[in-house]
């Protein structure tokens, strides 16, 4: 089916409000931070409290915790806080704004996902695809939701999608897009760098094939890693100078614990946190896929 550019964005937002509507999206826009994630989600409302307190001064940063007297703390890059906290001068309460820049970043990505599978599907079997990651349960509790982990996972999908994009096309605007996304995705959850690394070993792999260094686009992912570096380098020097550690930025191995400790610790995996974080059925399905796999390992095309 070949539908023009309007008519596919005007499709698209009509099923993906649809869907919104159908999961009952509208009701969780005024619910408070709950779930297993309940402290963070309350710490990124702190944040923006905090910059709103203390006169919006980007690194000057913290949050309502009791660690220390100050409340000075940073973990990831705080753009997202500062922005929606600016906004909260024009009355726009901070978690409805948070959540609404969750759901744009959602509807965004998984458009662009759309976009991207149609080059080389069907109209149905991209849409089948893009639904799937939809429907996810970690998907579903993670977009409205007030944590930055989505937010960097957007980021990463993006990257990802303009990367290949650039493979395919050439084209230097799709590169730049994608170091963008990256950059940021990177800035707030450290782990996400990971991404960039494996796009830029693929360009290593190409290097040394060819024989042709591109320095461009060495120079744009140094970028990403300088950057990352720098910040992650900042959060611990200002957690150190302000006697916080209420992120873990300091070394706290499990083995210095009692086994008290370590009991409760496993205790909150095993009966709290793996049921509230997979539905109980879901963890049966994968018990059931795995045993099934077992027995037709054989046969598995490494």
């Amino acid at each position: 089916i070949n539908i023009d550019k309007k008519t596919n964005f005007i499709l698209f937002s009509f099923v993906f409000i649809s869907i919104c509507l159908f999961l009952n999206y509208q009701s969780y826009f005024f619910i408070s931070p709950r779930g297993i994630h309940f402290i963070r989600q309350t710490d990124t409302l702190s944040f923006i409290n905090y910059y709103c307190k203390t006169g919006f001064n980007f690194f000057n940063i913290g949050n309502l915790n009791l660690y220390n007297s100050t409340g000075k703390t940073a973990c990831e890059f705080p753009l997202i806080y500062y922005i929606v906290a600016l906004f909260t001068k024009t009355g726009i309460k901070s978690y409805l704004l948070l959540k609404l820049i969750h759901l744009f970043l959602f509807f965004y990505t998984t458009f662009s996902l759309l976009n991207f599978l149609r080059k080389s599907l069907s109209l149905i079997n991209s849409y089948a695809i893009v639904f799937l990651v939809f429907s996810s349960t970690i998907s579903l509790y993670y977009t409205l939701n007030y944590i930055p982990n989505y937010i960097a996972l957007c980021f990463t999908i993006c990257g990802l999608i303009n990367f290949l994009s650039f493979l395919e096309s050439n084209n230097p605007f799709e590169f730049k897009l994608s170091i963008f996304f990256f950059l940021f995705a990177s800035l707030l959850k450290v782990t996400f760098t990971i991404y960039p690394i494996g796009c830029l070993i693929y360009f290593v792999l190409q290097f040394i094939k060819f024989k042709k260094i591109n320095y461009k686009i060495l120079f744009s992912f140094s970028v990403i890693f300088v950057l990352s570096f720098l910040w992650n380098y900042f959060v611990l020097y200002y957690n150190q100078i302000n006697n916080a550690d209420y992120y873990l930025t300091a070394i706290k191995p499990i083995w210095n614990s009692s086994l008290e400790e370590r009991g409760s610790v496993l205790s909150f995996i095993l009966n709290y946190w793996l049921y509230q974080y997979y539905f109980q059925s879901t963890i049966h399905f994968f018990g059931i896929v795995l045993f099934i796999s077992l027995f037709f390992y054989k046969n598995i095309n490494l």
